[in-house]
């Protein structure tokens, strides 16, 4: 009978096997860029001080790769000739404020916030207030 493989020679062949499925999602454009670098700090979370140190440097490497591919959260609201386009990056404490009139920008402001999650809640907020005031979200 053969020699079975170790429990962590499995759980490198496994944390291996999900990255590749992973770069090939990516890849094939079955998942974005944000979703894969969620899911490759799952992984790493995951397996971090138990797989071999050859992972952490896949899974350093992916991440670097990924800098720069974060999600955008855009929200555009219309009323008569008016659109305000209120955009946050995911992790960001800056949403950015746009207004056209008449198909002309007008104006562009970013507002910072103390964390990411006050920003996203502000964005919430504001876009309540404008459908309150009569604007349709598109």
């Amino acid at each position: 009978m053969g020699d079975l493989p170790t429990l962590r020679q499995e759980l490198n062949r496994k944390a291996a096997e999900t990255m590749n499925w992973l770069a090939h999602g990516l890849d094939n454009s079955r998942i974005t860029e944000a979703q894969f670098s969620v899911a490759v700090d799952a992984v790493n979370m995951a397996v971090c001080g138990l797989a071999d140190a050859w992972f952490v440097e896949i899974v350093t490497e992916s991440e670097r790769l990924m800098q720069g591919h974060k999600s955008v959260v855009t929200d555009v609201y219309l009323r008569g000739g008016e659109v305000r386009r209120i955009r946050w990056a995911v992790g960001s404490d800056e949403l950015s404020i746009g207004y056209w009139s008449n198909g002309i920008r007008t104006q562009e402001t970013t507002v910072p916030y103390t964390d990411a999650k006050a920003a996203r809640e502000w964005m919430r907020k504001v876009g309540a207030a404008l459908v309150d005031k009569g604007w349709t979200k598109l």
